[in-house]
């Protein structure tokens, strides 16, 4: 049985159940039998079949508690197999969520880059403006003016956040969120490498319950 109890305990469930069952059935015809011993006289076969009786009823009560060992052992497993399953799928959650991190270093770089090139533009343009020769026609005020930089600027960054007809911009327009606060406390990639590391450290500390359901000792789940 110890051999059965490693490899397949549900299996041995099974047979030992199957066992206990004839077993009952044994008792049940020899408390019928008893009952007409007990209306003669004859004393010792009546002991033999009270002994027999004893013995089976023990024998039914071991397979009873061993009914019970196997059905632990065979949760004792599930739960291992479910903490292998969890295990292997939070490592691949790990992986793309370190690709999601590498994604938001690059764009929290981007956005920096952004920024310095956005006033690149602006500061050449103070620049130009600045001495200007007075040899040269004065500028007009509509000529290297900022409105139709600022409206191609502001349709390039809406064009970035891909939208679609039944999708906003992606880029995130501004609002009171946070208001007052000076400068971010995580930036774009913290933030992101924090959210990660909660996400996975409350996927780790999800307990394992077995849901009753099919089976002697339950299906698992998460």
């Amino acid at each position: 049985m110890k051999g059965i109890l490693k490899r397949d305990p549900a299996a041995a469930i099974a047979k030992t159940q199957n066992i206990r069952a004839n077993i009952a059935l044994q008792i049940a015809g020899l408390v019928k039998e008893r009952e007409a011993l007990l209306l003669g006289d004859d004393d010792q076969a009546l002991d033999r079949l009270d002994a027999e009786i004893a013995r089976l009823r023990r024998a039914c009560e071991v397979h009873r508690e061993r009914i019970a060992l196997l059905e632990g052992e065979l949760r004792r497993q599930e739960i291992e197999r479910l903490e292998g399953r969890r295990a292997a799928a939070i490592a691949v959650i790990e992986r793309k969520l370190a690709a999601r991190n590498a994604a938001a270093v690059a764009l929290e770089r981007a956005v920096t880059d952004l920024g310095e090139a956005l006033f690149a533009v602006l500061d050449a343009r103070k620049a130009v403006l600045t001495g200007w020769p007075e040899c040269l026609p004065p500028v007009a005020g509509h000529e290297l003016g900022l409105a139709g930089f600022n409206r191609e600027f502001a349709w390039a960054l809406h064009a970035a956040g891909r939208p679609d007809w039944d999708r906003p911009c992606a880029i995130p327009a501004p609002n009171d969120a946070g208001r007052g606060v000076v400068a971010p406390q995580l930036g774009i990639a913290g933030l992101i490498s924090a959210e990660a590391k909660t996400f996975v450290d409350q996927l780790k500390a999800a307990p394992l319950t077995l849901d009753k359901g099919d089976g002697p000792a339950g299906r698992l789940a998460a």
